[in-house]
Parts: C-alpha cells; structure tokens; sequence
C-alpha cells in the first residue's frame, strides 16, 4: 500500500500524461475532451479517470475511451516509472453540470426571497 503523498503525486502524474497526450488519440469521438482528475486505488493498481466535454454525446465519448483504453494505458507505460500500469476505467466528470444546477437553484431561492419581500 502506498502512502498519500505517493498516491497523490501518481495521480497527477497520471492526469498530466493523458490530458497532454489527448491530441494523439486518433478517435474523432474524444476530439474536445478534458481530463479533469484520476483517482488511483491505494494499491496503485486501479485508477478511475474523470472526463468531460462540451458535447452531450457522453456515451459515444464513453465508447470513445473504450476504443482507446490500450493505446492510453501504453502511453502511461510509455511514462510511468513502476512496474504494472493501473487498470484504467473512464468515467464522466458531472461536477460542472451539478454546479451549475446548484447555482440556478440558488438564483432560483434568491429571486423568490426578493419577490416575497416586495409583496410584504
């Protein structure tokens, strides 16, 4: 078992590899996708990488990085400096869309506040 600075510092590690190794990937579906963060397993065996896009189409995307997944954990072969490269499993980063519906419902609170208040 690693230690968390270990496991912090392979994660970024990780994260930097594929997201400047993004443009090389030849699926036109995971043209305009971010890497927004990797969480790696306290083993470093198993790492889960965050997406996300501009484009709705997340399950073409999904299959995108599918497709691509052996040419990516070769690029991290290709990079890393361990033994066995991590199991890589891609997932859709929904944090930005949950912060935004976060914020519309909190606009939504204060208009409604405002409006009472005019009508007291």
């Amino acid at each position: 078992m690693a230690d968390k600075k270990r496991i912090y510092q392979f994660q970024e590690r990780i994260q930097v590899i594929l997201a400047s190794n993004m443009k090389n990937v030849n699926d036109p579906r995971l043209q305009g996708v971010t890497i927004t963060c990797v969480k790696v397993s306290s083993d470093l065996q198993y790492a889960k990488v965050y997406w996300s896009a501009s484009s709705e189409k997340h399950d073409e995307i999904q299959k995108g990085f599918e497709s691509a997944k052996g040419f990516l954990r070769h690029i991290l072969s290709e990079n890393l400096s361990c033994k066995n490269v991590p199991d890589i499993k891609f997932f859709f980063d929904d944090s930005a869309e949950n912060y935004h519906n976060i914020n519309n419902l909190l606009e939504m609170a204060r208009l409604k506040d405002s409006l009472s208040k005019n009508h007291e």
